[in-house]
C-alpha cells in the first residue's frame, strides 16, 4: 500500500477508526413520514353530516317502534290505542331535539364554523320529524285534525331553530375558549327542558273534570309541548283541537330563535 497521505481513507487520515463513524449514524433522525402519527380522536366528525343523519334517523325509527310499535305487537291496533302511542311518540322526538341532540354536539369537538354546522343539523334535524308529524292526520294513522298537526309542526320547527341557535353560541365559544364546561353547557338545555313541565306540574290542581285549559307550561319545553297540542280533547267532538295559546307559543319560540341566531351572526364579526 502507498504511503501517499492523499491516497489515505478519510476516516484514517483523520487519525480515527471505521467503527467510530457508526455512533455518528444514531443521530439521524427518520423522515417524517415515517413517523406514526396520533388517530384522529374527532374523526367521527368528518363524514359530517351524513353520520348525524343518519343516526338522527336511527334514533326516530326506534322511538316509532318503541311507542307505536308496542301497541302493535299486542295486536291493539285501534285507532285511540294508536293515538295514545303517537303522543308518546312525539314526546320522544321533542326529548331527543331538547336534550339529546345537544348532549352529541357538546361532546364532540367544536367544528370549524358552528353556524354553518347548526345550519345544516336545522335541515337534518327538521326534514325527518316533519316527515313523521304530517302523516298523524291522515285516516289509517292518529286521525288527528289538520290544525293541531300544522300548529304541532311550527312548533317543533321553532323549537329545532332555537336549539340549533343556542348550539351555535355554545360551539363557537368552545371553540375560541376550549376550557369552558360542557357539561355547564348542557345544564342549559336541560333547565330549557325540565323547568317549564315541572313548574307546572307544582302548580297544577288535581281535578275530576277534563281540563279544558291550556297548560301554557307544557308550551314552554320541547319535551311536553306535543303532548299538549295533541292532547286528548274529545269533549269538542274532535280527538284534539288547537287553541289560539298553541299558534302564540309558536310564533313566540319562533321570534326568540330568530334573535338568539341575530346574536350568533353578530358574535362572528366580533373578535376572539
Amino acid at each position: 500500500m502507498s504511503n501517499d497521505p492523499d491516497l489515505s481513507p478519510p476516516i484514517l487520515a483523520m487519525g480515527g477508526h471505521q467503527e467510530d463513524a457508526a455512533p455518528s449514524q444514531t443521530g439521524i433522525q427518520a423522515p417524517e413520514s415515517t413517523k406514526r402519527e396520533r388517530p384522529d380522536p374527532w374523526a367521527h366528525r368528518r363524514g359530517e353530516p351524513r353520520t348525524f343523519a343518519a343516526g338522527w334517523i336511527v334514533l326516530l325509527f326506534v322511538a316509532a317502534v318503541v311507542s307505536i310499535g308496542g301497541a302493535g305487537a299486542t295486536g291493539l291496533v285501534s285507532i285511540d290505542v294508536y293515538r295514545a302511542g303517537a303522543r308518546i311518540m312525539l314526546c320522544l322526538i321533542g326529548a331527543a331535539v331538547g336534550l339529546l341532540w345537544p348532549m352529541v354536539r357538546l361532546s364532540q369537538e367544536a367544528p370549524a364554523r358552528p353556524r354553518v354546522s347548526m345550519f345544516q343539523d336545522i335541515f337534518v334535524i327538521a326534514a325527518p320529524i316533519q316527515a313523521m308529524t304530517w302523516p298523524q292526520c291522515l285516516p289509517w294513522m292518529a286521525a288527528f285534525p289538520l290544525p293541531p298537526v300544522a300548529a304541532l309542526s311550527v312548533n317543533l320547527l321553532a323549537w329545532t331553530i332555537l336549539i340549533a341557535g343556542v348550539l351555535a353560541i355554545m360551539l363557537e365559544r368552545l371553540r375560541t375558549h376550549p376550557a369552558t364546561s360542557r357539561a355547564g353547557l348542557m345544564l342549559i338545555f336541560a333547565g330549557l327542558c325540565l323547568v317549564g313541565p315541572c313548574v307546572g306540574m307544582l302548580l297544577r290542581r288535581p281535578t275530576l273534570t277534563p281540563d279544558q285549559r291550556v297548560d301554557v307550561w307544557q308550551l314552554s319545553s320541547p319535551m311536553t309541548s306535543a303532548w299538549e297540542i295533541v292532547r286528548d280533547r274529545s269533549w269538542t267532538g274532535f280527538a284534539t283541537a288547537v287553541a289560539p295559546e298553541h299558534w302564540i307559543a309558536g310564533a313566540v319560540i319562533g321570534a326568540f330563535a330568530v334573535f338568539v341566531w341575530g346574536l350568533a351572526l353578530a358574535s362572528s364579526h366580533r373578535p376572539a
